[in-house]
């Protein structure tokens, strides 16, 4: 055989579609709204959360969570991860957004709202980015009480 040469590289895509998702987030995001990636939340003892994202009012009151699952189900494990971090952040609503559409309509664990959202990795990258905006946008109405949690998201 005979010998090439090539540049090797290989592509995190998990974290590709994380960061695709938290631009398309902050720029559908209305001005007096503000967008954290990763923020710490620190637990105690040397321990803390780190969620993908946090949508918050000009106030810094957390609206809502955000964390990018780079799979085509949803998982117990991640339900009672943004449960969680919600629970951490004081705020009521979690979402999930994944590369593709998931079949499980919205769910609750007391008082947190957890809702699957797409970002689809096979739609055009203009219509997945518009599409996922619109339910931003939605999902920022529900958090901030102007729109109920299921209508709002149909």
């Amino acid at each position: 055989m005979g010998s090439s040469e090539f540049l090797a590289f290989g592509a995190d895509l998990p974290t590709l579609f994380e960061r695709a998702v938290a631009v398309t987030t902050a720029e559908a995001l209305a001005p007096d709204l503000r967008l954290t990636p990763k923020p710490r939340i620190s637990l105690g003892q040397g321990m803390a959360f780190e969620p993908n994202l946090v949508v918050a009012d000009r106030a810094g009151r957390s609206l809502a969570i955000m964390d990018t699952k780079y799979t085509e189900a949803v998982l117990d494990v991640d339900v009672r991860q943004v449960v969680a971090y919600a629970a951490a952040m004081g705020t009521d609503l979690a979402i999930l957004v994944y590369p593709t559409s998931v079949v499980t309509g919205p769910l609750r664990a007391g008082p947190i709202r957890v809702l699957p959202a797409c970002f689809d990795l096979d739609a055009p990258p203009a219509t997945a980015a518009a599409a996922l905006a619109v339910i931003v946008r939605r999902l920022v109405n529900v958090a901030d009480g102007t729109a109920d949690a299921v209508r709002g998201i149909a």
